[in-house]
């Protein structure tokens, strides 16, 4: 969970168990779920391409501020060509 810079999202939430990677299908294209934060982490997307996932679905609210835009465009580009992924 996200608690950094005076936001504490383990205060509302609790972490999920990390025993199978989320995904759901639909008319056969398979969809991984992540979210905001677990793009800095490679081996969670990772693990839901070794469960064949071909598109990742990542809600995020990303902290406003210089250069934010290019690191989340040059992160969301890196995990999709690390696993072959949408």
């Amino acid at each position: 969970l996200y608690d950094a810079f005076g936001s504490r999202e383990s205060d509302l939430l609790i972490a999920g168990p990390l025993d199978q990677a989320q995904t759901f299908t639909v008319d056969g294209v398979v969809f991984g779920l992540q979210t905001c934060f677990d793009l800095r982490f490679p081996e969670g997307i990772r693990r839901l391409a070794a469960a064949g996932a071909h598109v990742l679905l990542l809600p995020a609210q990303w902290i406003p501020g210089s250069g934010k835009v290019d690191q989340w465009t040059t992160l969301l580009r890196a995990r999709a060509i690390e696993n072959t992924m949408y």
